[in-house]
């Protein structure tokens, strides 16, 4: 596509107008954060109706993620998965949480 096919399809597509519609909105500065954790929660009742309840506490939750994501992709490269389809947690159990540096914390 030459150039003069780009600009008559950007002309056409009315990008101008969300480029002068974007250029007029302002942003804030980051407030500090209100908490140093963040928490996930789990609650599993068993059939005779037991119930417990437990929390995975991570620190600041993109950090937690990046991770927990390159503890998977090291065990990987190692060879420690195996074939089919699994989240993370189902292949490797909740060591990866662990060594994403996060802690359980289980109620009863």
């Amino acid at each position: 596509m030459g150039s003069g096919e780009l600009f008559a399809a950007w002309q056409a597509s009315l990008a101008g107008f969300a480029t002068r519609q974007l250029a007029r909105v302002t942003t804030t500065t980051a407030k500090e954060r209100p908490r140093q954790s963040s928490w996930g929660r789990a609650r599993v009742e068993w059939p005779s109706g037991r119930v417990r309840e437990g929390w995975l506490r991570a620190g600041e939750g993109m950090t937690f993620t990046v991770e927990a994501v390159t503890e998977v992709a090291q065990r990987l490269a190692k060879g420690e998965g195996r074939p089919g389809a699994f989240t993370p947690a189902r292949l490797f159990g909740p060591e990866v949480a662990l060594a994403a540096g996060a802690e359980f914390v289980v109620t009863d």
